[in-house]
């Protein structure tokens, strides 16, 4: 089980996802791309469980005493994931009605939206820093 501050933080990111996946699935799907829909959903939810299995794993692997040990285990985790990936872009490639282009953007999707989080973030700071130093400089004037 996830720590609260670790589980908040998955499900704040697995919310963005899912709302990205939902509309871009429904966006494929009304114009008519009904593989693509299915590709997209497909693969946000892969990326969804991957990035569940990459938070347990690295839980467990900080609470691991033996550096080998981490390392093996890390490098087990880390394969299971490939292979998981690997699977679900067989499947989108041998499968015509499920578009591969699509589950590769639902695969990337969890690293768009923490890359939009983050810049989004920094954006938003700055900003406020900004109007903090502009509104110190003319206090400043005033007196």
């Amino acid at each position: 089980m996830l720590p609260k501050e670790v589980h908040n933080e998955f499900f704040k990111i697995a919310k963005r996802v899912v709302l990205v996946v939902g509309i871009l699935g429904f966006s494929a799907f009304s114009i008519g791309n009904i593989d693509v829909a299915v590709g997209v959903v497909a693969g946000g939810v892969i990326s969804i469980l991957s990035f569940r299995l990459m938070a347990l794993a690295a839980l467990q692997l900080v609470e691991l005493n033996d550096p080998q040990k981490a390392k093996a285990r890390a490098i087990i985790n880390y394969l299971i994931r490939y292979i998981l990936y690997a699977g679900v872009l067989y499947v989108g490639f041998v499968t015509p009605e499920i578009n591969f282009v699509g589950i590769v953007v639902g695969l990337l999707m969890v690293k768009f939206v923490i890359l939009f989080d983050g810049v989004y973030y920094s954006i938003k700071n700055y900003i406020q820093e900004f109007w903090k130093r502009q509104k110190l400089k003319y206090e400043r004037r005033d007196s």
